[in-house]
């Protein structure tokens, strides 16, 4: 785990996309699942996840949530299982962990987290 303290909004869109290359770099090179940012109100945390418990604990302590489907224990698949399905079954299996997130409160859902600094930026967290 990562925890960096005190981080704002950056409105310089260099520094903005500077210390969001940073830290993707960090996570890689350190194998992180989780980064810790402290943010000054509830308003600007998001939980994101890739299981129905995650999303639970973000609706309840009011963030927005955000489910990951890849990788989710919601598929009922080991990585090597889900790799030799094919486009469409893939696409039924990540449909159905889909309905499973959104029944459990989330806000938003991405196939993976190459998803989620685009869904970011959009929602501007």
């Amino acid at each position: 785990m990562l925890e960096l303290k005190h981080v704002k909004k950056a409105y310089d869109g260099v520094t903005k996309e500077s210390i969001k290359d940073r830290i993707k770099t960090i996570a890689k090179e350190f194998h992180l699942t989780t980064i810790l940012l402290q943010v000054p109100s509830v308003e600007a945390a998001i939980k994101v996840g890739d299981t129905i418990s995650d999303i639970k604990e973000g609706k309840n302590a009011g963030l927005i949530s955000i489910g990951v489907l890849e990788g989710s224990s919601l598929l009922g698949l080991s990585k090597e299982e889900f790799d030799l399905l094919s486009v469409g079954q893939k696409t039924k299996y990540m449909h159905i962990a889909e309905e499973k997130y959104r029944k459990a409160g989330a806000d938003y859902v991405i196939g993976d987290l190459r998803g989620l600094l685009p869904l970011l930026e959009r929602i501007e967290c």
